[in-house]
């Protein structure tokens, strides 16, 4: 190597001499070693340049992984825990007439009620409280699914309970609308009962029987086929249908106060 090395500084100091240039082997020598060094230097930097792009391809595709992971694990936990997807979804639509239909339901009859008890004043500062809790804590729910990554009541209340919340919750939300048929059906059996006597006054002498005739009958045709659905947007049809009854009804009693035959 070195014999080798010294052979080209000789040769090199020969051309610079013959050109005109006073230049001794030992300055060529030294030359030589300058040029090899840069040239050791050159090919070190684009190995380093390499080495940093090899690294941050590796840092690269380690994101994607982690990213790729953490979707994964996302849409596992909202399965899991939510039990919820895509597919289940309500549309716009379909969550505004189901939503309507529960408030409206039940508020049809029990708030005029409130406010006549209450009075005029009194049952309207109740109603706006209630309104205002309500929607705070429907802003609270949104805000503690975002921060859970949950996206239905009961992926929140695991996440914040445990399998215990879970449990709870779904006994209570099992229990309220258990509880509210209940009373639909005592209301439905007293107001169709009332009905079907004015069509057959035969049936006048057999009004208990009647009444259990009207609430078995619109408990198996009516209620049990609507709670066999398992996704509740399929709900949508029936709640409007209920929307537009409800509406009737309404225009019903106004065309009656107008007319005279109701006094309030």
């Amino acid at each position: 190597m070195n014999d080798s090395r010294r052979n080209t500084a000789t040769e090199f100091s020969y051309i610079l001499q013959r050109q005109g240039s006073d230049v001794s082997a030992a300055e060529a020598y030294a030359f030589d070693d300058f040029n090899n060094l840069m040239k050791s230097d050159h090919q070190t930097h684009q190995q380093q340049g390499q080495q940093q792009q090899q690294q941050q391809q590796q840092q690269q595709q380690q994101q994607r992984q982690l990213q790729s992971s953490q979707q994964q694990q996302q849409q596992q936990q909202q399965q899991r825990g939510d039990g919820i997807s895509s597919d289940t979804l309500s549309s716009l639509p379909q969550a505004s007439f189901n939503y309507i239909n529960s408030i409206v339901g039940s508020g049809v009859i029990g708030i005029p009620y409130a406010l006549h008890r209450a009075g005029f004043g009194l049952g309207l500062a109740l109603l706006i409280l209630v309104a205002y809790i309500t929607d705070y804590s429907l802003i609270l729910m949104v805000r503690c699914g975002h921060i859970c990554g949950r996206f239905s009541y009961p992926g929140i209340m695991e996440a914040a309970y445990g399998k215990y919340g879970y449990y709870l919750l779904s006994l209570l939300q099992f229990m309220y609308p258990f509880l509210a048929m209940i009373s639909y059906n005592v209301v439905v059996g007293d107001t169709l009962s009332k009905v079907l006597v004015r069509f057959f006054p035969s049936w006048g002498d057999s009004m208990g029987a009647v009444r259990l005739g009207v609430v078995f009958f619109v408990t198996v045709g009516v209620v049990v086929p609507l709670c066999l659905y398992k996704n509740v947007s399929r709900l949508a049809r029936a709640s409007f249908i209920s929307l537009a009854c409800v509406v009737f009804i309404l225009f019903a009693v106004i065309i009656k106060l107008i007319s005279g035959d109701y006094k309030v």
